[in-house]
């Protein structure tokens, strides 16, 4: 898996804290991060941010901010907590993205994931599940 670098924005006044203020012209990598959604609803005892707010983007919203995506986009990195918050957000991210050819990788809570979730992302061919076969 490639590094995830920064992407330069254009300047802080012209972004409106979404995919249209990055430069990407200015940015030469093929991984790019990617958020579906932010804040967490675990409360786990280890975690050192406690943030019971959760706000998911919308199935356009999420289309929408991957058209974004420069051309030279080969690896999305999801910044999100876990792309299994809830059973519903994590149905509509891989519905979404198995119509895109990206490799990616995410973080998961294991203790949420179904069986069924398993083999649906070994059939998307997700990085983070090639990573515990090969063990």
């Amino acid at each position: 898996m490639k590094s995830v670098y920064s992407t330069p924005v254009k300047t802080m006044a012209d972004c409106k804290y979404d995919y249209t203020c990055f430069d990407y012209s200015l940015y030469d990598k093929d991984t790019f991060a990617f958020e579906t959604s932010r804040g967490c609803n675990q409360n786990c005892k280890f975690c050192l941010f406690k943030h019971n707010i959760l706000k998911f983007k919308t199935e356009e919203k999420i289309i929408e901010d991957i058209k974004l995506l420069p051309s030279n986009c080969k690896y999305v990195c999801f910044t999100d907590n876990a792309i299994n918050l809830t059973r519903k957000h994590l149905d509509r991210v891989l519905k979404i993205f198995s119509q895109y050819q990206y490799e990616w990788w995410s973080y998961l809570f294991v203790h949420t994931i179904k069986e069924e979730d398993i083999k649906r992302l070994i059939e998307l061919d997700n990085e983070l599940i090639k990573a515990f076969e090969d063990e």
